[in-house]
């Protein structure tokens, strides 16, 4: 730290930024082409980003390198970050002020944009330089340099970004960045902690804002989506329900009336003997009624319990059986005459339930 500022106060006498003059040079360093870089990751590599964690390369020198990181949000998010310049603002270290003086959209559709950057030093010292970049939307990326029509603080200064959509994960992307920046007088190795501290710095910020951008909406696609799954899972529960109420009624009411005849026969003959109690009787035609299916086994156990009154009741109304066949009818009533003629000399109470 120490060294840093003896270098500040050295070469704040010889470097001063103006917009009047030009810089020095046209460009010392090699400036990034528009487009695809090729950039060949390991399997571990690949195992990294996919947990989160940034890859580092630095080339021999130390003085650029490459960093790549994996951002949880679609690529859009990730290059809004990236160029709205004037917000890089208390989101990229130490700097302090950013603010466009160009702005161009050419016939290719790319956009030139053209910017004063002010780098935060240490004991009140700083940083002005003049930055040109260029982004490609169909490529998805944008290359920097000098603007050598002014005069920077910087001797030089070159960079790319780029974001690649992952078609396998459409809600993530994957960052590129890579830079190079001489000052002169600066020792080397401030140079190489600068860049190593750089590259560190510059995916992180990118993918901590665009995550944080894209939050929102996410939340509210994860809601619509268990929204979504919620009601096809409450139709498809109604649609079988209705289904089974549709085969039950079918399967019932097609038995019906042979579970109400059988229900009759067997409580007359079975039944209507006076050693047998009125709970057992109603009982047991509850029972007989049970093997009906569907509606027409309820009905039939129904009607055996509206049957439970005694038989003096029934006769004294005048009691006839609720067949809806008049034969049946008929048939139960010569039934019940004759049970009573053979059983009159009984000397016990005769109890008779004839079920419909």
């Amino acid at each position: 730290m120490r060294a840093l500022a003896v270098w500040c106060a050295l070469v704040s006498r010889t470097l001063a930024a103006s917009t009047k003059e030009a810089h020095p040079h046209r460009g010392v360093l090699k400036a990034y082409t528009n487009g695809h870089m090729a950039i060949d990751l390991s399997a571990s590599e690949e195992r990294a980003l996919a947990e989160g964690k940034m890859v580092m390369r630095m080339n021999a020198e130390k003085t650029s390198g490459v960093a790549v990181q994996d951002v949880a949000a679609p690529a859009e998010f990730a290059l809004a970050q990236i160029t709205d310049g004037e917000g890089y603002v208390g989101k990229v270290p130490g700097l302090s002020s950013v603010k466009n003086y160009f702005d161009k959209r050419r016939a290719d559709g790319s956009v030139e944009t053209k910017a004063t950057y002010v780098v935060k030093l240490v004991m009140g010292y700083q940083l002005e330089y003049y930055i040109s970049q260029l982004y490609s939307p169909k490529a998805r990326c944008l290359t920097w340099t000098l603007d050598y029509d002014r005069k920077s603080d910087l001797h030089d200064s070159v960079g790319y970004w780029r974001v690649d959509a992952l078609p396998e994960q459409p809600a993530r992307c994957r960052v590129f960045y890579s830079s190079s920046s001489l000052v002169l007088g600066m020792p080397q190795f401030v140079m190489d902690l600068l860049t190593s501290q750089a590259l560190k710095a510059s995916t992180a910020w990118v993918k901590k804002h665009a995550e944080l951008q894209y939050e929102p909406r996410r939340l509210t696609a994860e809601r619509a989506a268990a929204a979504s799954a919620a009601a096809s899972s409450v139709s498809s529960g109604r649609g079988a329900a209705e289904a089974g109420a549709k085969g039950g009624r079918g399967g019932g009411g097609g038995d019906g009336g042979g579970a109400r005849r059988r229900l009759s026969w067997r409580c007359a003959f079975a039944l209507g003997h006076a050693d047998v109690t009125a709970p057992e009787r109603v009982h047991a035609c509850r029972a007989e009624a049970g093997e009906g299916e569907g509606e027409g086994a309820g009905a039939s156990s129904t009607a055996g319990a509206r049957m439970a009154p005694s038989p003096s009741s029934r006769f004294a109304r005048g009691w006839a059986a609720t067949d809806s066949d008049g034969a049946s009818a008929w048939f139960n009533l010569v039934l019940i005459a004759s049970m009573l003629l053979l059983q009159c000399s009984s000397p016990y109470r005769m109890f008779l339930v004839v079920a419909s």
